[in-house]
């Protein structure tokens, strides 16, 4: 009885180490897991928000039960050539205006997602998110004090 227990505790604990970061496909290996994990995690503190990413087979799409300062970030192998991605921002967040900058990290990073690099695709548009969160945090700050 107890090497189930430990057995079901262990699965948890596996399943939760990487909660924001969800690899249906098995495009990514653990250490690419473990890195994109920690740059989640790194946003996830400086912006007080929190991040899923998914890569999913199909048209699938993720929800989330309490969209409340949520991005979600996936990644839909619908096919072995055709690829299609979807960054969603919770209303709260008020990302609007920065659609244009979204656009480019977007653009920006498309290559390294069609040459199938999708842990350095993740991780740009990540980076290019935080910095874009950042910005819009300081916008809002200075509308406050006006």
């Amino acid at each position: 009885m107890k090497k189930i227990l430990c057995g079901i505790f262990g699965i948890f604990l596996f399943f939760n180490s990487f909660a924001g970061m969800k690899d249906e496909t098995k495009s990514l290996n653990m250490e690419a897991l473990k890195r994109i994990e920690k740059v989640i995690e790194k946003i996830e503190d400086e912006q007080k928000i929190k991040v899923f990413v998914n890569i999913f087979n199909g048209e699938e799409t993720f929800q989330n039960e309490d969209p409340q300062k949520t991005v979600i970030f996936d990644i839909q192998k619908i096919d072995q050539y055709e690829v299609g991605t979807e960054l969603k921002f919770s209303e709260d967040l008020n990302m609007e205006e920065k659609s244009s900058e979204i656009e480019e990290a977007l653009e920006y990073h498309k290559k390294s997602l069609y040459e199938g690099k999708y842990e350095e695709y993740i991780i740009g548009i990540l980076e290019s998110l935080n910095g874009i969160l950042a910005s819009q945090k300081a916008e809002e700050k200075e509308e406050l004090k006006i």
